[in-house]
């Protein structure tokens, strides 16, 4: 999700934002708390841990949005899909879902060769973007309670 920053005329923004005309000219979102080097890419939307800031201001983490086909998969997991995700179990029927959002991706982007070659990188391929999309689902399951 986008920032939503602080502007001149906001009633509530802090006045350490505020130049001495009391005009805002520092970048500080309202929702994640993040501010200037700390602001991450995008709005994660929670309040950022003072570990999240201070790994984003040395350039050791950062936020962007999951992909919405991630998301689609998390929003059918349920608690305890995601209790099983934290412990490092990914449900049966959540690896069925994500199988299938990942051929579908891959499909979409690259057809449905069948020579040796074009299975093979279908398998690496697939086999990377599983890698990734188990490690996007459970910081997913770890930053959230509940799905947004």
């Amino acid at each position: 999700m986008k920032h939503v920053l602080y502007e001149t005329g906001d009633k509530d923004a802090p006045d350490q934002i505020k130049d001495s005309n009391g005009e805002v000219a520092l970048g500080l979102c309202k929702v994640c708390g993040g501010a200037e080097a700390a602001l991450p890419t995008d709005c994660p939307g929670r309040k950022l841990t003072s570990e999240e800031m201070e790994g984003r201001m040395t350039g050791k983490w950062d936020y962007t949005d999951p992909d919405p086909s991630l998301l689609g998969v998390y929003n059918l997991m349920t608690d305890e899909d995601r209790e099983q995700l934290r412990n490092g179990v990914i449900p049966q029927q959540v690896a069925a879902a994500m199988q299938e959002t990942l051929n579908e991706t891959y499909t979409k982007m690259h057809g449905d060769g069948t020579s040796a070659a074009d299975l093979l990188h279908r398998d690496l391929c697939l086999h990377y973007c599983w890698a990734e999309f188990r490690l996007t689902l459970l910081s997913l399951a770890t930053s959230f309670s509940s799905p947004s």
